[in-house]
């Protein structure tokens, strides 16, 4: 049996194939997020991680945990041994701001709901809608503002000098010579 060389057995690997010689990238680790309107880039990179193998991570001791409840100032068991609650909470539902009661107050997402019947758009049938046009109703009187013939005193008081006779002062036909005469007096 010949000895089997590399050259025979396995291919030449090329550059990218040996872990030495090729630099991880965010693009080979799919740490990257390239989008027409966005591109991002994780922060850590699950290339060379080691939390799921098993025994791959140094074990910490109990003196190193540092995840350990403390229990040296601890009273919380102790009952009254910390300061009463300043503002003590409702034991009652509060439904001021719920909204479950209300028909059609949440959204139906699932459902798709619609009166529209089929149609023929060569005969279409429409279901207009219909007033009923009343006469209107006239307002109701209360009051007249402007009349004050219940006030006392909001009257004028009647003239006492409104029914005797008086003088005409701009007659002057019972005066001679207060008239002007005729200048001209035709034939007769």
């Amino acid at each position: 049996m010949a000895h089997l060389g590399l050259t025979g057995d396995f291919p030449m690997p090329n550059r990218a194939d040996l872990m030495s010689l090729q630099t991880i990238t965010g693009r080979k680790d799919q740490v990257s997020t390239k989008t027409n309107k966005f591109s991002s880039m994780r922060t850590i990179s699950n290339n060379l991680a080691t939390t799921d193998i098993q025994g791959a991570a140094p074990k910490l001791h109990g003196s190193q945990q540092v995840n350990k409840p403390e229990f040296i100032n601890a009273n919380w068991d102790i009952d009254r041994s910390g300061p009463r609650a300043l503002h003590i909470g409702l034991y009652k539902n509060e439904t001021n701001l719920k909204t479950g009661d209300i028909q059609g107050a949440a959204p139906q997402i699932v459902k798709f709901q619609s009166k529209r019947q089929g149609n023929d758009p060569l005969n279409p049938s429409y279901n207009l809608s219909k007033v009923e046009v009343r006469a209107s109703t006239p307002p109701k009187f209360i009051r007249d503002a402007m009349a004050i013939d219940d006030i006392d005193k909001t009257r004028p008081k009647a003239d006492a000098m409104a029914g005797r006779a008086t003088r005409d002062v701009m007659k002057l036909d019972d005066i001679e010579g207060t008239r002007a005469q005729a200048r001209h007096k035709p034939r007769q």
